[in-house]
């Protein structure tokens, strides 16, 4: 497809081309790597104490509470 226009001091003509050869693409499912490959088990630990504080606290102060 070829686009022209025309001015008074200038003439611009644009040409498109269609690539006949369609761009190589990824797997469909596939997951990209970010290369964070570790760790996961320590933000799992971390999880499991924050929660495990957390609920501690939470009993802590119901019994402080009831004693009151």
């Amino acid at each position: 497809m070829t686009l022209q226009h025309q001015m008074e001091d200038a003439q611009v003509e644009v040409t498109f081309k269609k690539d006949k050869t369609p761009a190589p693409t990824a797997a469909p499912n596939a997951t990209p790597q970010t290369g964070d490959n570790g760790m996961l088990s320590m933000w799992r630990r971390m999880l499991a104490t924050a929660t495990a504080t957390l609920a501690g606290i939470g009993i802590y102060r119901r019994k402080k509470n009831r004693e009151d």
